[in-house]
């Protein structure tokens, strides 16, 4: 007889005891007072009754039985019984040479590369892990303390739990579409006449002669819609068993370049094979002071701060600054209402997030911030000069003779061109075993009418 099958109720830990006496006192109870019962019962002699009587007392002293031997094992010290330890035995033989080099690996050298591999190979099955130390006792190999912290210990055995949802580092790009004015259009191109106005009149007399005057001079600003695309490629393996739909986060990620990259090109676009933003270097700025919308046409007019680099000081008790007479944020409403009031009603402020900090900082003779920030449709807006502000990431920092700062009606002063919306392309066949996904997306974007956005200029002049 095996050790697990003498092991008496009393031989266990009191506190196992302890949990098991309510359950078989009241075995011991039903059992004597339905033996009571059929006593006193007139049938009590009757054969099919003593039948039953026996075989529900049989059947209850065989959970008893049951009970104790599965309170036995669960409490043993660690298997090492005579009937185990044949059991053991004969698994271990059963199991392969390379199973057992495997477990030796890990017994004798947990942290060898090739004790790692062969373990990775052969007991991968969670069933093995189960067995680990009754082998280790068969074979009469020295065990180690197994442990989720060490792979070789037993980390294998442990699956790791992945969050379904990725973190991600949030990119910032510049509200241009929000902005400016966005067209749908059939072909490559879209031309818009630009009327300059500068129809000259004159007055004359009963008898006088009438002179030619001039006429409005009209252009002509044509917007293409370039490509933009992106190829990336992932394997077929990863698109079957990843956590995640991969393919959905592709296009998200792409969707989110897209905007980031279209908006860069809004801003400081060269116009070579890509849209022509509104701070290109070729797009020429000329002092207000000496701008003109017909001979200036293709330029911005801008005012300069009077400091190179930075604000010059606004109001009395602060450190002496140049003689310019745009000092400070004066320089900010000298921009304001350069604009022309026709353009004023539409127009909002744009700048990076840390000159919006620099200007937030600004104060008036009084101490007050000139920044009040008000609740629109578009929620909480930073409202400068009683103007919105956005954060155009795009847009340079403050330096020495930056164009920072831009006013005016966005949506009068930039066009933005769309042809197509993204269009995807699965590629399965060009190179096997690998999925390309070809994003596509043509627009375009470049100024429309140079009179209705100025600029601030960090200069002295």
């Amino acid at each position: 007889m095996s050790k697990t099958a003498e092991v008496k109720f009393e031989d266990l830990p009191a506190e196992t005891r302890a949990a098991m006496e309510p359950v078989l006192k009241a075995i011991e109870t039903f059992k004597s007072d339905h033996t009571e019962a059929l006593k006193t019962k007139a049938n009590a002699n009757d054969v099919v009754t003593k039948e039953k009587h026996d075989k529900m007392v049989a059947d209850i002293d065989g959970l008893k039985t049951a009970l104790n031997e599965a309170v036995a094992k669960m409490n043993r010290a660690g298997g090492n019984g005579e009937d185990e330890q044949k059991t053991l035995k004969t698994k271990a033989a059963k199991l392969s040479d390379a199973d057992k080099r495997a477990f030796e690996a890990y017994i004798r050298a947990p942290n060898n590369a090739v004790a790692d591999r062969l373990i990775n190979q052969h007991f991968v099955d969670l069933a093995h892990g189960d067995e680990w130390k009754g082998l280790a006792d068969a074979w009469g190999i020295e065990q180690k303390d197994l442990s989720t912290v060490v792979a070789a210990e037993g980390g294998y055995m442990v699956l790791p739990e992945y969050e379904a949802e990725m973190e991600e580092i949030l990119l910032e790009t510049s509200p241009v579409r929000q902005l400016a004015d966005v067209r749908e259009i059939g072909t490559s191109e879209l031309k818009l006449p630009i009327n300059r106005k500068g129809t000259a009149v004159a007055w004359i007399n009963e008898k006088g002669t009438r002179n030619e005057t001039a006429t409005p001079t009209i252009s002509q600003e044509s917007f293409y819609a370039q490509e933009l695309y992106a190829y990336p490629e992932v394997t077929l393996v990863m698109l079957e068993d990843a956590l995640f739909d991969v393919e959905s986060w592709l296009a998200d990620e792409v969707t989110e370049a897209f905007a980031i990259e279209e908006a860069t090109q809004f801003v400081s676009g060269d116009g070579n094979g890509k849209p022509l933003g509104f701070l290109h270097s070729s797009i020429g700025k000329v002092a207000a002071s000496g701008y003109d919308a017909n001979t200036n046409w293709g330029s911005w007019a801008y005012i300069a701060t009077g400091t190179s680099g930075a604000f010059a000081p606004s109001y009395p008790g602060e450190a002496v600054g140049p003689t310019a007479a745009t000092q400070g944020a004066d320089a900010l409403i000298d921009v304001v209402y350069d604009l022309k009031a026709r353009y004023r009603a539409n127009a909002d402020w744009a700048m990076s997030r840390r000159t919006l900090g620099a200007v937030r900082k600004l104060k008036d003779g009084q101490g007050n911030y000139v920044i009040r920030d008000a609740i629109t449709a578009d929620g909480m807006v930073p409202m400068l000069l009683g103007y919105p502000t956005w954060e155009f990431e795009d847009m340079p920092e403050i330096g020495a003779d930056s164009y920072s700062i831009a006013f005016g009606d966005f949506r009068k002063a930039y066009q933005i061109v769309d042809r197509i919306g993204m269009q995807v392309r699965r590629d399965e066949i060009t190179k096997p075993g690998f999925v390309k996904f070809h994003f596509r997306k043509r627009t375009g974007g470049g100024p429309k009418h140079y009179d209705a956005l100025k600029l601030l200029k960090f200069g002295t002049s």
